[in-house]
């Protein structure tokens, strides 16, 4: 599968600070990446670097197998065939939709433009607000306009800088679906930066976890949830609690919830570790769960949330059926699934 992205080592630097260091990922013709990670984890600075508004300390940048940035050369921005779709979409309030869309078309003709500009109002199925300025639009149909801005010259790589965190939490979800479908019907490569975590799952074939500067893990929305490398990893990602434990040498948890399998545990001696549960691992069983007191209850539609208390006071949280309806302070009977938990080794005994 051919590369159309490759970053190999890149570091980047402001003054004497590390924002970026020893990075590497690429993506293939017509995925979608995401860089995911916590504000101040160098996401933003790798975009930037990518569209050539930022020097690279080292390491280089190729897009489509041509070097485009060294520490030693940078591609200027407007040679790189690179779409960016901003944060605040940034569109020109003094231009209609459709000379919105086609302002960056500055090469082709007006014949040329206005064919490429009914295909893009096309495929944003924006046809009707064609003569309509941006105050005009709602916030998910100025993203549109953004976007069809991006691709109008055919870029060879999209990226999008938070793209959906002007919009409200259902609007967001549902253009991150609609996005999605439009790039992977016309397999246009994207990279977006969000801080997250729906959003990369809802948009991305792969994700660039970041840690203050460095690659924490990189995987596919599934892997990143089922199979953390680190406890960063695990934390980050997902809805689930960080539980302290006990093991012995064979992998039984001495609280009696059950045994590890040899692949989760094949310490010599027993230890202590945490078990990353996440809600959907913690199973109602009437008959032969433990049995844990309910201190919180969320409902959900299809499903309650419920947050249980251990023996030690630890909180772990359970996604169960609606009908499955109890009180906060009633006992909730539950066990784990514990061949799909996540265990990280912190101390030997």
């Amino acid at each position: 599968m051919s590369e159309q992205l490759s970053l190999n080592r890149v570091s980047i630097k402001y003054s004497n600070t590390a924002a970026v260091t020893n990075v590497s990922f690429a993506l293939p013709k017509g995925e979608i990446g995401c860089l995911l990670g916590p504000s101040g984890c160098g996401k933003t600075s790798l975009l930037r670097a990518i569209a050539g508004f930022e020097p690279i300390l080292d390491g280089e940048i190729k897009l489509k197998g041509n070097i485009i940035s060294t520490p030693s050369f940078r591609q200027p921005p407007e040679q790189r065939s690179v779409g960016m779709v901003f944060q605040d979409f940034a569109l020109f309030p003094h231009l209609t939709v459709q000379q919105n869309i086609g302002f960056g078309l500055t090469q082709a003709t007006k014949e040329q433009t206005a064919i490429r500009i009914t295909e893009m109002l096309d495929l944003i199925s924006l046809q009707s607000l064609a003569q309509r300025y941006p105050h005009e639009l709602s916030g998910g149909q100025q993203q549109r306009v953004a976007l069809a801005r991006a691709l109008a010259p055919d870029p060879e790589i999209l990226l999008l800088d938070e793209p959906f965190s002007n919009l409200d939490s259902v609007r967001r979800s549902k253009l991150a679906a609609e996005v999605r479908s439009l790039l992977k019907r016309r397999r246009i490569t994207a990279l977006m930066v969000t801080h997250d975590q729906d959003e990369a799952f809802a948009m991305s074939d792969q994700i660039v976890l970041l840690d203050q500067g460095s690659v924490a893990q990189i995987g596919s929305p599934r892997d990143l949830y089922h199979y953390p490398v680190s406890i960063f990893a695990a934390d980050f990602i997902g809805a689930g609690k960080l539980i302290n434990l006990e093991v012995d040498a064979a992998g039984n948890l001495l609280n009696g919830w059950g045994k590890l399998s040899s692949k989760q545990w094949s310490g010599k001696n027993g230890g202590r570790i945490k078990l990353l549960i996440r809600p959907d691992l913690v199973i109602f069983d009437k008959k032969k769960g433990h049995p844990l007191f309910i201190v919180e209850k969320l409902f959900q539609g299809a499903n309650y949330l419920y947050h249980l208390a251990m023996a030690d006071g630890q909180i772990l949280s359970c996604l169960a059926p609606n009908e499955i309806d109890h009180a906060i302070g009633d006992e909730l009977p539950v066990r784990f699934k514990l061949d799909q938990a996540a265990v990280f080794k912190t101390e030997s005994t």
